[in-house]
């Protein structure tokens, strides 16, 4: 069954589930350190963190999912949580996230969401998408100095996208 639950990404993403600044410069380190996040603000146990960078970039493995504009959002649906999954990584300098524009990914929006939610999953990977094609997200998200910054752009910026 379908809903039509409007997705709100500051409830996904608030400031505390923004690392800023990542450490990391290589994808495999961006998804090693996000994951490391999700086990300290407790989304994922520490005994699951292996198995789950593996399941991301196993699914980085079959494309990527840096969709241009300085973003890129993996995703998977896992039988480790039975509640959705969510941390945004920034990066000022890029990351090679190898980005279908070829250009340096500054914003990794990691999601992993129950196997039975995958309807949750494909709204939110949606409304990610319609903010980041906004034209002037990105110019905003490189002047951002903190978690809560990047927090208060993509309300503002969702703010001027419509709802699905």
């Amino acid at each position: 069954m379908t809903t039509n639950v409007t997705i709100d990404l500051k409830s996904v993403f608030p400031a505390d589930r923004i690392l800023f600044p990542l450490q990391q410069s290589s994808k495999d380190q961006v998804v090693q350190e996000l994951a490391e996040g999700l086990v300290a603000t407790g989304q994922i146990a520490q005994k699951d963190m292996d198995k789950f960078v593996k399941e991301i970039l196993a699914r980085e493995a079959l494309g990527t999912t840096a969709i241009g504009k300085g973003i890129a959002i993996p995703h998977i649906r896992t039988d480790l949580s039975s509640s959705l999954i969510a941390l945004l990584g920034f990066s000022k300098e890029g990351i090679d996230f190898n980005s279908l524009d070829k250009k340096p990914t500054h914003a990794v929006f990691m999601l992993a969401s129950p196997m039975a939610q995958k309807d949750q999953q494909i709204r939110i990977l949606g409304r990610i998408a319609a903010v980041a094609n906004h034209e002037n997200f990105l110019k905003f998200l490189l002047q951002c100095e903190s978690a809560q910054a990047v927090a208060d752009l993509l309300e503002e910026i969702e703010g001027q996208v419509p709802a699905p």
